[in-house]
């Protein structure tokens, strides 16, 4: 049975891989007929990735929640469940999804979830909770690229721009040519009446970004 499985699900990746969505599901599918319980919640979660491909997407959800029944805290099937809730509006119940994985995750699973809930947060305008959660994610990875640029424009809503400056200057020694971060970081500075030093990283966003929009409106361009 395993071999039987993981063959299928290699063949099926690579049929997704080079674009042939029908012979994926097809390896899926057969993959899923001759493995164990135990064994099916990658070949769900790759077959609702290849249903998504298709436009069948109530199918796709549907083996994604399969996935979940299995592996309650596996990262991919939680993003794509909850991104299909929040464009729902049911953004309670896509938070909820990752409260109730996280305390049973693996620390090896737990940066990625905590920093998918951080930026749930962050788009629902929960700040103090996307605080949390990316500083959980940053404690388990100091390296993670995400959790301080989080923290960043969190801090930044909140209004709190010396705080936001901190965490968005960190976020840059990972992505230097973030031309995002670094609009918010001259925001951050402007907030702190320096507009001198607002006004040079904005032009290094233009360097980086000519059209940036709002660069250029700061800029008077």
């Amino acid at each position: 049975e395993p071999n039987g499985r993981l063959a299928h699900h290699q063949l099926g990746i690579l049929a997704h891989k080079r674009g042939d969505e029908v012979a994926a599901l097809d390896h899926f599918a057969r993959g899923l007929a001759v493995a164990s319980r135990n064994g099916t919640a990658e070949l769900h979660y790759d077959r609702a990735v290849s249903l998504f491909a298709l436009g069948r997407n109530k199918e796709a959800l549907a083996d994604a929640s399969a996935a979940l029944a299995v592996d309650a805290t596996a990262p991919g099937p939680l993003l794509m469940l909850s991104d299909e809730l929040l464009s729902q509006g049911k953004l309670d119940e896509a938070l909820a999804l990752y409260r109730a994985a996280l305390p049973r995750a693996a620390r090896s699973r737990q940066v990625v979830l905590e920093t998918a809930h951080a930026a749930l947060c962050l788009k629902a305008r929960r700040e103090e909770d996307a605080l949390v959660s990316a500083a959980r994610a940053e404690a388990l990875d100091p390296d993670a690229q995400r959790p301080p640029a989080i923290q960043g424009f969190a801090a930044l809503y909140l209004g709190r721009y010396a705080q936001a400056e901190a965490h968005l200057r960190r976020a840059l020694t990972l992505r230097a040519d973030d031309v995002e971060l670094l609009y918010a970081l001259g925001m951050a500075i402007a907030r702190q009446e320096r507009g001198a030093d607002a006004r040079a990283v904005w032009e290094r966003v233009l360097v980086l970004e000519p059209s940036h929009a709002g660069a250029r409106k700061q800029l008077g361009r």
